[in-house]
């Protein structure tokens, strides 16, 4: 927001006159953006198809075929976000001082004092803990002390998939073209009587500022277990023993991406421009103008991360007891295979980035984090 223009005009007044005129303005815009977020996501996860028992079975075969167990964990928390746009807020309009044509002797005085100030605070503290138990079983099948026909175990495959996303504090700002910024300064002493006295004084302080500040915390913990082993075919007589085993699969995803600050304060806190005259006035006068123009611009951004990814995975294929069988005169085979066991862990972690300009960043609407750390989704519809 903008004031109107200022003028003060000391004009045709007689001789030894004494004339003064003070103006004073204070223009200051103030923004304040807290967000304070505790997240916890405790997440227990279990699918089972094995576990189980055929025993003490005479006269015909005997099959355990287990269908395939799988657990999915996909936990995404986006929390604290400050968007501020404050251009052109904290201005002045153009000031304008004149003295003239005031009479001999005549003292005449002026004095303009402006502030203009914009400030802006941005504050994010976010905690995240995520807790995540997945288990998928197909294993630990039983087919003990069968007579009089083949044994079969087969089990299905076992996987688990966990994701963890966390997108922690942002902030943007904006403070720039002619934010906390004065107009055009004119100041005119022209055609005052000899021996007369005039003086003009202008001050004028254009302050931008800008704090950003974020704090995370977080915390992953995942434990994930994947088993289609510890099977057991013991004491069997009379046919054959075969154990087939399905493939025992973990992955775990875990992304982080905590704390950013992006500041433009482009064409803020400035003075557009400054015109003095001083012309035509008499002898043995005394005519002076004192301008003090001030203009500041100050950003502070700050990042503290914490994170800690505590991950483990467990996969299973082995542990298949097959003892004690005994097959026909000739023999019948024993058969153990065992399915494919792997892991697959991911963990990916960007934390504290602060940009101060124009170059480094641009804001939704035509999103471009230009460095490795990206909070598009955390900034998908902001306003700008």
């Amino acid at each position: 927001m903008a004031l109107a223009d200022t003028s003060v005009q000391e004009t045709g007044n007689g001789s030894a006159s004494t004339n003064n005129a003070t103006f004073t303005s204070s223009n200051t815009s103030s923004l304040v953006q807290n967000n304070n977020a505790n997240v916890a996501n405790n997440i227990a996860s279990n699918t089972n198809t094995g576990g189980n028992t055929t025993n003490d079975n005479t006269g015909g075969n005997v099959t355990v075929d287990t269908g395939s167990a799988y657990s999915a964990a996909n936990v995404t928390t986006q929390a604290n976000s400050n968007v501020a746009d404050m251009t052109g807020s904290g201005n002045t309009g153009s000031t304008n001082v004149e003295l003239s044509g005031n009479g001999s002797f005549s003292q005449n005085g002026a004095a303009v004092n402006s502030t203009n100030g914009s400030q802006l605070f941005q504050t994010n503290t976010g905690t995240v803990n995520n807790t995540i138990s997945s288990n998928t079983n197909t294993g630990n099948n039983d087919t003990n002390r069968n007579t009089g026909g083949s044994v079969l175990v087969l089990t299905g495959n076992a996987g688990s998939d966990t994701s963890v996303n966390t997108a922690l504090n942002a902030n943007m700002a904006r403070l720039n073209d002619n934010t906390a910024a004065g107009g055009n300064n004119n100041v005119t002493i022209s055609g005052n009587g000899s021996a007369s006295t005039n003086r003009a004084d202008l001050t004028q302080n254009n302050s931008a500022t800008v704090v950003q500040n974020n704090l995370a915390n977080v915390l992953n913990t995942i434990r994930s277990r994947a088993n289609t082993g510890n099977n057991m075919t013991n004491d069997n007589t009379g046919g054959n023993v075969t154990i087939d085993t399905g493939n025992a699969l973990s992955r775990a995803d875990v992304m982080t991406m905590a704390n950013f600050n992006g500041a433009d304060m482009a064409n803020g806190a400035f003075t557009t421009g400054t015109n003095v005259k001083i012309a035509g006035n008499g002898s043995f006068s005394n005519n002076a103008v004192l301008a003090a123009l001030n203009n500041a611009q100050s950003a502070f951004q700050t990042g503290n991360a914490s994170v800690t990814n505590d991950v483990m995975t467990n996969h299973n294929t082995g542990n298949n007891y097959a003892n004690r069988n005994t097959g026909a005169v000739y023999g019948d085979p024993l058969n153990m295979i065992t399915g494919f066991s792997g892991a697959q862990t991911n963990v990916q972690t960007s934390t504290n980035a602060n940009a101060y300009g124009t170059n480094g960043w641009q804001l939704p609407g035509g999103t471009n984090l230009n460095f490795t750390f990206d909070l598009n989704g955390l900034l998908a519809g902001m306003p700008f």
